[in-house]
């Protein structure tokens, strides 16, 4: 059971890393949404990789992040 919940730990502490990426990537291509996804989705379409940035920017991890980048 323990070893489980390790598991789950590290699984979101990857899914945050990529969604720090991500936020790096938007900011070093002059803010482009579909291309900061698209760098670590590559098999994302196009329509959906907004929604995808749209639901990283929501979580309030993000936004302490993003705010952190903009000083």
């Amino acid at each position: 059971m323990a070893s489980e919940k390790k598991t789950e730990i590290r699984a979101l502490e990857a899914v945050e890393l990529e969604h720090r990426k991500i936020i790096d990537e938007y900011f070093a291509n002059g803010f482009d949404q579909r291309k900061a996804v698209k760098k670590y989705r590559p098999h994302i379409k196009d329509s959906s990789s907004y929604a995808i940035f749209s639901s990283i920017m929501r979580k309030a991890s993000i936004k302490e992040y993003v705010a952190v980048k903009r000083e």
